[in-house]
């Protein structure tokens, strides 16, 4: 309907409301005239009622277009996001509804932006300018309100030249923050993203940026690498074309022209031995086979990460090759050892994806695993961890030892489930005088997920502790670890009527986790949790939605205040989304 009928018929709103419409609002039932006449002249609450109540009526759905646009500049955001909603629940579209929903991307509260991304998608065929603020939306800090707008884009199916035409001014942002928010929009896009990162590399302002994004992406974005290499090939910033290789190392393939561009650079000594090296990592990475001369000569060169690299290189092309792997953990084992950091952390990265046998290079790793640098660290749990199982002989010990704790507790976390032969000894290393460290343990058993015996009674045990990190963790844990912790029901249930807002929903939470279809615990879990739904506490109310949403329909006697939280109460975005998703799950 065009905007010129929609003014013409709205005239007769009245008469066809009182015809048409009644709207629930909790028991009671509103009259058709004062649906229309809360959404103009209402309360917030009142305004927020009425136009979820609107998508109810069976009259024609444009008699409400006046004031839900107007509501969409309501001083409120809850009236904002809940007219936006409606609007696009009702499909209502004409200009001027759209250019207030494309201005409303850049509203200040992210509940809104994101419904207003949701609406445009929903109404389709996007302007130039909406396109322009759903890309820089995507861009936004909040990870949450990114993913919809990136969501929405995808929907919309749009021009992907104008697509990045508009992230081309993202990327070139001066604040290399927003730039990297917009390659998290490219890299949450996925395979999905590629004609886009194809464009964008031909860009000289995003080349870089969008090469970033294909490291991110990997496999999935290997048509890029002719692109690729033709930046490889360039005489373009020494950065770009190191950054490409390192994108192509991280497609897990290289075709031959892609192999002889990589080759080249290993060979040019003009080159610096910085990029030199990008090209022995990507060679080796990819099994560029025809390279194995020019990385015996670049291992023999004076420069320490050239080197080291190369060694490296030649070791993942020949594998079985004794030699070459030794040669590499003993260069990569004196990179642990080094001044520099970035050699330290590339020393640490070379092991952990060289596969190395473990009693060659696990007591080197153990050694550098109180670096100070946290890039070094990192790199250095991530190759212990990919030890496997082998490396448990030495975690297990290192809990004794203060200075090692903070790195075996991290690596028996990353390794998750693979630990769970050690689980009991992680149990026997509790120590009462140090209530954090007895909290790591709790998380990382939560990420082990062996509910032996001995585990449920420390855990269980820990639900009295004065110390609310130990109380806390163990709580957490018992809930990850789910039917398996039904011997801890007892003490759970006597913490679900604590004093303490979120020792109380935290226990009620686990409960749900562990007893998900017992009446009996939702009888006694339900009226806590919502209670909880209106604490002060963002993490408490997610709490008590998330526990409803997994007790199903044993919670059903949650559904009205879910709904009126939904509806009129609740500003946090993930809070809404847990309840929305909350209400799916018990079938509302």
């Amino acid at each position: 309907m065009s905007p010129q009928m929609i003014v013409r018929r709205r005239w007769i709103a009245a008469p066809l409301l009182a015809l048409f419409c009644a709207a629930p609002v909790h028991a009671d039932q509103l009259n058709p005239q004062q649906l229309l006449q809360d959404l103009k002249q209402g309360t917030a609450t009142e305004k927020c009622i009425a136009a979820d109540g609107v998508t109810t009526c069976e009259a024609p759905s444009s008699l409400f277009a006046d004031a839900l646009l107007a509501g969409l500049s309501d001083k409120d955001p809850e009236v904002r996001w809940h007219c936006a909603r409606t609007i696009g629940t009702l499909g209502l579209d004409d200009a001027a509804i759209r250019r207030q929903l494309t201005a409303l991307l850049a509203d200040e509260n992210a509940v809104v932006k994101a419904q207003a991304a949701r609406t445009l998608a929903r109404l389709g065929n996007p302007s130039e300018e909406t396109i322009r603020g759903l890309v820089k939306l995507a861009t936004d800090s909040d990870a949450r309100v990114a993913r919809v707008a990136v969501a929405s884009i995808r929907q919309l199916q749009v021009d992907r030249k104008l697509v990045v035409e508009a992230l081309v001014d993202v990327l070139d942002h001066e604040d290399q923050s927003v730039a990297m928010h917009g390659v998290d929009t490219m890299v949450e896009m996925g395979e999905q993203a590629v004609p886009f990162l194809q464009e964008a590399l031909a860009n000289d302002r995003a080349a870089y940026w969008a090469a970033i994004a294909v490291e991110q992406i990997g496999p999935p974005a290997k048509e890029t690498l002719p692109s690729l290499v033709k930046l490889i090939r360039s005489d373009s910033d020494p950065q770009l074309r190191i950054q490409a290789m390192l994108a192509v190392a991280s497609l897990g393939e290289a075709d031959e022209p892609a192999c002889q561009a990589l080759t080249t650079v290993l060979n040019d000594s003009g080159s610096q031995d910085v990029t030199r090296a990008a090209a022995a990592y990507a060679i080796g990475t990819t099994g560029c086979t025809g390279a194995t001369d020019s990385l015996r000569t670049a291992a023999g060169d004076d420069d320490e990460l050239l080197s080291m690299v190369a060694a490296w290189a030649l070791a993942k092309q020949s594998p079985d090759n004794p030699q070459a792997m030794q040669t590499a953990v003993e260069k990569l084992i004196a990179g642990l050892k080094s001044d520099k950091a970035i050699i330290r952390s590339a020393a640490a990265r070379g092991l952990h994806k060289l596969e190395a046998p473990p009693e060659l290079v696990g007591p080197a790793l153990i050694a550098a695993s109180n670096d100070p640098d946290p890039s070094v660290f990192a790199n250095v749990i991530d190759a212990l961890a990919s030890l496997g199982p082998e490396v448990l002989d030495h975690a297990v010990p290192a809990l004794q030892k203060p200075e090692y704790r903070e790195v075996a507790i991290a690596v028996l976390t990353k390794l998750g489930p693979e630990a769970a032969p050690v689980a009991n000894d992680l149990v026997s290393a509790f120590n009462d005088d140090t209530p954090e460290f007895n909290a790591e343990l709790q998380l990382a058993l939560a990420e082990i997920g062996a509910a032996t015996p001995e585990v449920i009674r420390r855990l269980t045990q820990s639900l009295s502790s004065d110390q609310e990190s130990v109380r806390n963790s163990a709580i957490y844990a018992l809930g990850r670890l789910g039917p398996k912790a039904s011997d801890a029901t007892g003490a759970l249930q006597k913490l679900v009527s604590s004093s303490d807002a979120f020792d109380s929903t935290s226990a009620a939470w686990a409960l749900a986790y562990i007893h998900p279809d017992d009446p009996e615990v939702a009888k006694l879990v339900v009226p806590a949790l919502i209670r909880s739904l209106g604490a002060d506490r963002e993490i408490i109310r997610f709490q008590a939605a998330d526990a409803l949403g997994k007790l199903g329909a044993e919670a059903k006697p949650a559904v009205p205040a879910l709904k009126k939280r939904l509806a009129s109460e609740e500003s946090a975005m993930v809070v809404k989304q847990a309840i929305a998703e909350a209400l799916e799950a018990i079938g509302q």
